[in-house]
């Protein structure tokens, strides 16, 4: 199907508005559920799912992306069809061939830099598989890829022509197609062009060189090298390279006090409408600050598309000893009681169980500066076995908030991005084709628990934690009282939580000159939580609402959209080195 008024015609002309309502059309015809589709704008580019009318809106906004000629996630076959118009020449080789194949069987990793949005660690160092991810390209089976690379065998269809602009991206494919079979030089039979800047990228990812010492060691390895090597002297090039295969992110525009984020119904405006403030520095075009989202399902599909990770995400049902002890998060009552809550999403191993975990940092390393930090939010793989789950090679970077304010109790504004895609995770799941079972299901996936410490756990909460009621656990049932000499808060009912006969309970000068004789405190349900603070209503931002100064503040935007929240008996973690 040729689309020439994606790249002949502009926004608003009367051959692209005929173009978006053929597309429009398209859709219903092609696409089962129109609720959650992917958007083929420019900023989007098929990443984000929405409705059908969100996606309207995208499109009046923003431009077809000019690159989508062949509308894959919307229904239509990868196979091309047509006949070969005027002065266009098809030809695959033998060995262009024959590598489509290969890499489709291969696995695939990526690297971890900002600019390409990409992860080192998933890149082994003992393997060369990183230069196969070019099976997303091509059909899920041998009978589509086959038809795919013998393209020139498979047509069958004389109503549309191919031309030059559908034939692009095959040519970008196979360019990076030869760059994994050509030799780093003529005589060189262990390391291929792509693969020997994967693996020196890798080296400077881990090791933190800046662009300009990765240029000098690209002059210099080249140099050492022999005259006909491939390799590429700047950093600039390497990039080129390698963002082919890195994974996308989205820049989200924020207002400076942390009152929203630019998106869906703000995504046009040009002042915050609760504070008022410029979205824009003194220069037009320059965000005052940014939010660096890394979409988590590409990341998920891309982990069932390698064969060994796909098995290794089933380790907690295929090769856990189940000995009766406790050595991994499906031995706890939480796991089985959420297995036998939702029975549909528990009786499929291959289902995830997350964790999330933020905190403050200094990218550069100088803790005392203030005006460099950033805040990170993390996400743990419990599905793994406990020696893998928190390796840096499977934790997922999904938000990067920039400073130099810290977000405090308006994280929830930033989390909104990664909220919306676990809510997906759950209600609806993804296809994803299992690399270890060669098979295609239906992934769902859902939030365990939280990790932070404890001013963090007050934010996500939506406690206080500091005060005369600063345990969110026991809240208003909590025992405190004021030291007036040195000014703080102490807490001295924690002999309430021994047994009953114990010593401790009846000794008194050793205490605070009383028998303790009361029950633990009642710890509050999930639902019990929630019907406390449902009808809380505050407005985000620094110069937003004043919160309450004990007690429940806000209510936490993952009771509001994650719907298995407040079944949970434990929704948040304090992390060691805390306690």
């Amino acid at each position: 199907m040729a689309h020439t008024w994606m790249f002949n015609a502009k926004r608003g002309d009367p051959e692209y508005d005929a173009g978006l309502a053929e597309f429009y059309s398209f859709v219903r015809e092609n696409v089962t559920n129109t609720s959650s589709m992917a958007c083929p704008c420019d900023m989007c580019l098929n990443m984000s799912y929405m409705s059908l009318s969100d996606v309207k809106i995208h499109l009046q906004k923003r431009n077809f992306n000019p690159k989508y000629r062949r509308w894959t996630f919307h229904g239509e076959s990868r196979i091309i069809k047509g006949g070969i118009g005027e002065g266009v020449n098809l030809q695959f080789s033998e060995m262009e061939k024959e590598t489509c194949v290969n890499l489709i069987e291969k696995d695939s990793n990526s690297l971890e830099d900002p600019d390409l949005g990409m992860n080192s660690e998933s890149i082994d160092e003992s393997d060369d598989n990183s230069e196969n991810i070019w099976g997303d390209f091509f059909g899920d089976n041998e009978e589509e890829q086959n038809s795919f690379i013998n393209v020139d065998e498979d047509i069958i269809d004389d109503d549309e022509d191919l031309n030059e602009n559908d034939l692009e991206d095959i040519s970008i494919v196979l360019d990076k197609l030869k760059d994994t079979e050509m030799p780093l030089y003529k005589s060189c039979k262990k390391y291929t062009k792509l693969a020997s800047i994967v693996k020196l990228y890798n080296l400077k990812a881990k090791n933190g060189w800046s662009d300009k010492s990765f240029n000098d060691l690209l002059e210099l390895v080249k140099d050492m090298l022999p005259e006909d090597n491939v390799l590429p002297n700047r950093t600039y090039e390497a990039k080129k390279i390698l963002r082919g295969i890195g994974m996308k992110y989205e820049k989200i525009h924020a207002c400076p006090n942390d009152c929203i984020l630019y998106r869906k119904e703000y995504e046009t405006c040009t002042h915050c409408p609760v504070c008022k403030e410029w979205r824009y520095k003194k220069k037009e075009g320059i965000p005052a600050k940014v939010l660096w989202y890394f979409p988590i399902i590409p990341r998920l599909i891309r982990l069932f598309a390698n064969k060994e990770d796909a098995k290794l995400l089933t380790w907690h049902k295929t090769a856990k000893a189940n000995d009766g002890k406790l050595r991994h998060p499906t031995d706890g009552l939480e796991w089985k009681y959420i297995d036998s809550k939702y029975p549909e999403f528990g009786k499929e191993p291959r289902n995830l169980r997350l964790a999330l975990s933020t905190d403050g940092m200094n990218p550069y390393g100088n803790l005392s500066s203030s005006q460099d930090r950033t805040w990170h939010v993390l996400l743990a793989i419990y599905n793994l076995p406990p020696f893998l789950c928190m390796k840096r090679k499977y934790l997922m970077l999904s938000l990067l908030i920039s400073g130099p304010k810290e977000p405090g109790n308006d994280i929830d504004v930033y989390l909104a991005p990664l909220l919306d895609d676990l809510k997906l995770l759950w209600d609806k799941g993804i296809e994803v084709f299992d690399a270890y079972q060669n098979s295609v299901f239906n992934l769902k996936a859902m939030l365990l628990c939280t990790i932070s410490d404890f001013p963090a756990y007050g934010n996500l909460c939506g406690h206080t934690v500091h005060g005369k009621e600063a345990c969110p656990l026991c809240s208003e049932d909590v025992d405190s009282c004021y030291l007036t000499f040195s000014r703080k808060q102490a807490y001295l009912g924690y002999r309430r939580f021994l047994e009953d006969d114990h010593s401790y309970r009846r000794q008194q000068k050793a205490f605070n000159g009383k028998p303790e004789h009361r029950p633990p405190p009642k710890i509050l349900t999930g639902n019990e939580v929630y019907e406390k603070v449902k009808d809380i209503q505050i407005t985000y931002g620094k110069k937003g609402s004043k919160l309450a100064s004990r007690g429940y503040k806000k209510m936490s935007p993952l009771f509001e959209q994650l719907p298995y929240w407040r079944d949970l008996s434990i929704r948040h973690c304090l992390d060691v080195m805390h306690i």
